[in-house]
């Protein structure tokens, strides 16, 4: 686990030196390996083993978050059947590592020029119909043991759905750098409309 640490430390000292683009083209192998490498760790095995439990649709078992928000590692797990809501990700890297069961990620890439809309909705309390355009991406089949990678301008809206009828689908997530109200990289949530149209919505509305 330290080694996954020391490395997410190190990234994210790199994004402020360097801004959000050097998210999109950093190597994350290092990352990856380490990744791997704590959740073949006893200690970790075992407080998995010990806590991760599905009381809800959705559930979020905490395993490492900086009080700076520098970074957060977690482990989400999707009951039967669910979807999680389409959401961004916003000048932030994600490792998603699926430990368990097989589902689906969904992708999307906003158009840059409609950028400034989704600005604008983060910063405002008042409700409001926002339409922004983007592009689909491939869908990805995941299961146990399978990886995949969301930067700024690359997936940074996704969306999970796990398709079986009687078993959950469970990954960890790697974030750098993590959600923060201070420094605008608020979650949003999207709702998918016609073509290659989506809504913004609250977290409320959800």
């Amino acid at each position: 686990m330290q080694n996954l640490i020391k490395e997410s430390q190190r990234i994210y000292q790199l994004f402020i030196q360097n801004g959000p683009k050097y998210l999109d083209t950093f190597d994350y192998q290092p990352l990856t390996k380490y990744t791997i490498e704590a959740l073949q760790t006893k200690s970790l095995q075992e407080y998995i083993n010990n806590n991760l439990t599905m009381n809800q649709e959705i559930s979020m078992l905490p395993i490492q978050f900086q009080p700076d928000n520098s970074f957060a590692f977690a482990i989400f797990t999707l009951a039967p059947k669910i979807t999680m809501p389409l959401h961004d990700h916003p000048d932030m890297f994600v490792l998603s590592y699926v430990l368990y069961g097989e589902g689906i990620r969904e992708g999307w890439n906003i158009k840059q020029s409609d950028l400034n809309k989704v600005n604008s909705f983060k910063n405002t309390t008042v409700k409001q119909d926002v339409i922004v355009e983007a592009e689909e991406l491939p869908s990805l089949n995941l299961k146990t043991g399978d990886i995949c990678y969301t930067t700024p301008n690359m997936c940074n809206l996704h969306s999970f759905i796990n398709n079986s009828f009687t078993k959950p689908f469970v990954f960890l997530d790697i974030i750098v750098p993590h959600y923060d109200e201070n420094t605008n990289r608020k979650i949003t949530y999207f709702q998918r409309e016609k073509d290659n149209r989506l809504k913004l919505i609250q977290q409320d509305e959800l």
